[in-house]
């Protein structure tokens, strides 16, 4: 990998401000970066131990993901209601 994308820098800045640091959680330092900038192993360096390692790491993305969706959706659905409430009024 020779250098991370701009988009996953921003990403990594993000996620570290929004969520943690991704040491803070035990997780390795491209945690945060997209799939194209992550480190991949060689398909002869690829051993059982590093795909189950993998598996685990995108298992904690996704839940990751779900949870902030349902805050997004906590926090959204009451603004858009009173922005719908705003606009019917006036």
């Amino acid at each position: 990998m020779a250098s991370t994308s701009f988009f996953s820098k921003i990403m990594d800045l993000v996620c570290s401000a929004l969520i943690a640091p991704a040491a803070k959680i035990g997780m390795p330092k491209d945690f945060y970066y997209r799939i194209e900038d992550r480190s991949m192993p060689s398909p002869a360096e690829d051993t059982w131990q590093q795909q189950r390692d993998r598996l685990f790491l995108n298992t904690v993305r996704r839940k990751i993901v779900a949870k902030l969706a349902v805050i997004g959706v906590a926090i959204n659905v009451p603004v858009l209601l009173l922005l719908l409430l705003v606009y019917i009024i006036l």
